[in-house]
């Protein structure tokens, strides 16, 4: 109802909807997730019509190609699901789902078939399966003999984890006993197993991030009190750790926090935070080896991402006016600076920046504000790597790591409509023709309350929200995902006086 402004008072709604607005009240697609999603295109304004095909043909919305990210949330202890446009970089919200008690990070496996945080308030690992066609994730019980989702236990103050190539094995950082555990990986499940081995560290070390060299023969490990970083051998038959001689290795600073390994498996880069320096290493069977002198970056570097290509590494600086810093990689390993702009070496995101991820086309950066409370998006020059900011979106509270769902890209169809009926108190189903948009009617309308005004859908497409503006109230309803049905959860909820529109956030 474009265009129309609400009515002013109860009666005078009553009486302009049984007269000229004896119509329903307001339309809302619903993208619920499938085998494709098409995303819906632009409409026209009020009384206007959406752009034709001048032919007379058919006018098909070509779709947006998709991939999916997941950032833990360390306050609320909940993992956002999002939606990353392939064209744009674009971040969505699509729901969220609880985790353990303060989750540090998140990390998906290397089948892309599970995902995991590590929660250093409860002292565990929550699982996740990500659904192969909705990308959507469902928590996985570690402990099925007692009631309710159990997370699986890790030891204290997990911090990061890693993943044996295969995906066989999981290796958790835990910071505050200065250990890391192995564990094998339920194939069916996800779940983590008791640890089949436990490495103890020297005490005081304080062990934060840990990287697999992509040949899966060995782990690296960052240190940050002690200023350097722990190389494993991995088994590759049991998933065990084992020292490697001549490790460990001084970080090229102080404040080890990060590590990052070029895709050929032939240099790493270490973020040292208190330093604000990136120690330079080739790797040479395993070990690694300095390549020159430590390169300056901003203070407070706390994360390191890769480029896919190698080509481009991306720094995360952790401070409250925080910052990215941009390098290019040489041939011979060592790093250049590359400028955000003309005269800026570093480039400007939000309060304390500690998670950066490239998105899986290699086309887009994102950099998670843990403090800001907002994810930042940057556009990746294909030539130069250097970067330039694309947007930014409000995430929950205390954004603290993220992590992109590579392999194929999903598209986005809505699959349903729905229309809030003021005259016969009703919400009427529609499905979409995902080629035409053409709706069709479904079943039978749900009574919603007196004079519904409004509708909004949970961005999971799990539930719909019906503003009374006759009953001063909401409705609340449960979708059916196969069918769009409607039926009606809880007890209706006062709202103010005669409430015309609703959103959900």
């Amino acid at each position: 109802m474009s265009g129309v402004a609400p009515p002013s008072g109860r009666a005078a709604g009553r009486r302009i909807l049984s007269g000229i607005l004896s119509l329903p009240a307001l339309l809302i697609f619903v993208p619920l997730l499938s085998v494709a999603f098409v995303s819906c295109g632009g409409g026209g304004g009020g009384g206007g019509g959406g752009g034709g095909d001048s032919t007379g043909g058919t006018a098909v919305v070509q779709p947006d190609n998709l991939h999916f990210a997941y950032v833990a949330n360390f306050n609320d202890d909940t993992v956002s699901v999002l939606i990353s446009n392939d064209a744009t970089g674009q971040l969505r919200h699509h729901g969220y789902v609880l985790t353990g008690d303060q989750p540090q990070s998140i990390a998906i496996d290397p089948t892309g078939r599970f995902a995991y945080t590590t929660n250093i308030g409860s002292d565990d690992v929550s699982v996740f399966a990500i659904d192969a066609t909705t990308r959507a994730l469902s928590a996985v019980d570690c402990d099925s003999g007692t009631p309710g989702v159990q997370h699986c236990p890790a030891g204290m103050d997990p911090v990061s984890m890693a993943f044996k190539s295969t995906g066989t094995f999981a290796y958790v950082v835990n910071a505050s006993d200065d250990s890391v555990t192995v564990h094998g990986i339920d194939p069916a499940t996800g779940a983590l197993g008791a640890p089949v081995q436990t490495v103890v560290l020297a005490p005081g070390l304080a062990p934060r991030s840990a990287r697999a060299h992509p040949d899966g023969t060995a782990l690296y490990i960052t240190y940050e009190q002690s200023n350097d970083v722990g190389i494993y051998q991995i088994d590759q038959a049991t998933g065990m750790l084992s020292p490697l001689s001549g490790a460990p290795v001084a970080s090229g600073g102080t404040a080890a926090f990060d590590i990052a390994v070029t895709p050929n498996g032939q240099f790493a880069f270490v973020a040292n935070s208190t330093s604000a320096q990136l120690g330079v290493f080739t790797i040479a069977q395993g070990l690694l080896v300095p390549n020159g002198a430590s390169v300056a970056t901003g203070n407070s570097v706390r994360a390191l991402a890769m480029h896919q290509n190698g080509r481009w590494l991306y720094a995360a600086n952790a401070e409250v006016a925080g910052s990215v810093s941009v390098f290019a990689v040489q041939a011979s390993g060592t790093l250049n600076p590359v400028n955000c702009a003309a005269t800026t070496l570093h480039c400007p995101v939000g309060d304390t920046p500690e998670a950066i991820a490239v998105d899986p086309t290699g086309k887009f950066i994102a950099v998670t504000n843990r403090n800001g409370g907002g994810i930042t998006t940057f556009t990746i020059n294909q030539t130069t790597g250097a970067l330039t900011n694309s947007r930014s979106i409000a995430a929950r509270s205390g954004p603290a790591s993220m992590a992109y769902l590579s392999g194929t890209p999903a598209t986005i169809t809505p699959r349903f409509a729905y229309v809030a009926n003021s005259v016969s108190d009703t919400v009427s189903t529609f499905s979409i023709n995902p080629t035409t948009g053409v709706l069709t009617k479904v079943g039978t309308d749900e009574y919603a309350g007196d004079q519904p005004f409004s509708v909004a859908v949970h961005p999971g497409g799990r539930f719909a929200y019906v503003a009374n503006f006759g009953a001063d109230n909401v409705t609340s309803f449960s979708i059916n995902q196969m069918t769009g049905a409607l039926t009606e959860i809880g007890n209706r909820v006062l709202a103010g006086d005669a409430p015309a529109s609703i959103t959900v956030d």
